[in-house]
């Protein structure tokens, strides 16, 4: 299986737009696992197409809809325990 840090790594160097992300899915109850907003159906080709051009095949993603885009992600590739998610925010100068 995959090291989810290689393969968050790979989505944050694919040019994307975005930065990879923890997420909960359908169907998880609550388990992180890793993902990236795209923008379209079509981000999703170029997406599988640079992880691979970097060695990084995790497999197909499972998708959701998010309105104005997709998210893609893996639910068997855990969110690593302790790495810190950009969606999570910064706590800091909210006291």
């Amino acid at each position: 299986m995959i090291d989810a840090d290689d393969l968050i790594d790979a989505l944050n160097l694919a040019d994307c737009g975005n930065e990879a992300c923890s997420y909960s899915g359908r169907g998880m109850y609550g388990k992180q696992c890793v993902s990236i907003d795209l923008d379209g159906d079509g981000d999703l080709w170029t997406l599988a197409v640079r992880l691979a051009a970097r060695g990084i095949e995790p497999g197909p993603p499972s998708t959701d809809s998010m309105g104005r885009g997709i998210v893609a992600y893996w639910p068997r590739i855990a969110w690593p325990e302790g790495r810190r998610s950009p969606d999570e925010g910064d706590d800091e100068g909210d006291e």
